[in-house]
């Protein structure tokens, strides 16, 4: 009944945001969304009933022009809503609902160093768990293409749930995930002599505890400073020994500048180098994604040194409304509210404008040749190597 109360009163003032689709509820196609919550609610019990409820919430015109002054200003909305919950005709209970609502961009940290909101650090750690839950469902099939014995443990019971629902809608994410994992991984171990990795948007990565390193190499974990506190508080859980030297870098790749964070951390750029970037550059935008690209150039002084990274191709979302799979995806993603707002033309053309040279250049059906391949998705994900034309030369 408590969770009826919070549905229905964080509907009933979802309904008055016009134009800005609920977090959670619609495919948010960029940071315009709404975030709504229920904070705390109270539920008075008047009849005992078994039948079906009815619950209604009344907002009046005086709450109603208040709400939606504070939301359109970008201010935090905390009000309180009266439900009526109603069996068989009959009022059988009365709550209090207090709704949080706020525009979505607005909980994401607008200055450097800024604290975030709750709800901003609450996201980034269930996309973590999500990523850590595909990893553990990978690794316990009968032939796993990557083994994370850490993966469900880090993605906790919120992680798993997560990659259930997600997976009803999207099941080519599982293979997505699990060959650009291996295709990193096999990368990672196959650099002789690599002294420093890179791990932006690090999350819950646990390649520096099974991949069984040289203690010679140090990781350097960037991310929110909110996700390292997390990522550190999983790693505790775990009571892991690892064999690498491991840095956290916390910062906003939109925000602040990748290569000073990296030198300050104590990152050599004349040290064999490897930049991992899992699982980012569709978040970013243009402007975002570009100023990474030429920090982790400007860093790979070393020729041996290389970047990982994947990327959507734009032609993903000029196929939206052709190809089936691909709408369906897309919209799997918008509703998480992790929607890919970045694809590239060509990968090769993308990374040399910032002085990389691309060396490989692979998707998920190399290591799953038993997908349809009619599913346009996995070709249009791409996992490329690139090389910097300024540490070669």
């Amino acid at each position: 009944m408590a969770l009826a109360v919070d549905y229905t009163g964080g509907t009933a003032v979802g309904t008055l945001f016009r134009g800005y689709p609920l977090v959670g509820v619609h495919p948010q196609k960029d940071e315009e969304g709404a975030s709504v919550w229920a904070t705390c609610l109270t539920v008075r019990y008047h009849l005992p009933s078994s039948s079906h409820l009815i619950l209604v919430a009344e907002i009046s015109e005086e709450q109603q022009r208040r709400i939606c002054r504070r939301f359109l200003a970008g201010s935090t909305v905390l009000e309180k809503i009266a439900v009526s919950l109603q069996g068989d005709g009959i009022e059988v209970a009365t709550a209090e609902v207090v709704i949080f609502a706020k525009q979505s961009q607005k909980i994401r940290p607008a200055l450097a160093g800024a604290e975030p909101h709750p709800l901003f650090t609450h996201k980034l750690k269930a996309s973590a768990r999500l990523i850590a839950a595909l990893r553990a469902l990978e690794s316990e099939r009968a032939d796993p293409l990557i083994r994370d014995p850490y993966a469900r443990v880090a993605a906790e019971a919120h992680g798993m749930l997560l990659a259930e629902r997600f997976l009803s809608a999207s099941p080519q994410l599982l293979p997505m995930v699990a060959a650009r994992t291996r295709h990193c991984d096999e990368l990672l171990k196959g650099i002789e002599g690599l002294e420093q990795v890179v791990l932006l948007g690090a999350g819950l990565d646990m390649r520096p505890f099974r991949l069984h390193l040289p203690r010679t190499i140090t990781f350097f974990e960037v991310d929110f400073p909110a996700m390292l506190v997390e990522r550190e508080r999983v790693v505790s859980t775990l009571a892991l020994d690892t064999r690498c030297e491991r840095v956290g870098v916390g910062l906003d790749l939109e925000l602040e500048d990748l290569a000073d964070a990296l030198r300050s951390a104590g990152l050599d750029p004349s040290k064999k180098t490897l930049f991992v970037s899992e699982g980012t550059s569709m978040y970013l935008d243009a402007e975002a994604n570009g100023r990474t690209l030429r920090a982790v150039a400007q860093l790979m002084g070393n020729p041996g040194s290389r970047l990982w990274i994947d990327h959507v191709q734009a032609h993903l979302f000029a196929r939206r409304m052709e190809w089936p799979a691909v709408d369906s995806f897309l919209d799997s993603m918008e509703r998480l509210g992790e929607p890919f707002v970045f694809g590239v033309p060509d990968s090769g053309e993308w990374l040399g404008a910032f002085g990389l040279t691309v060396e490989a250049n692979e998707c998920a059906l190399r290591w799953f040749p038993e997908l349809h391949q009619e599913d346009q998705v996995y070709p249009l994900y791409r996992y490329v190597v690139a090389s910097s034309e300024a540490g070669r030369s």
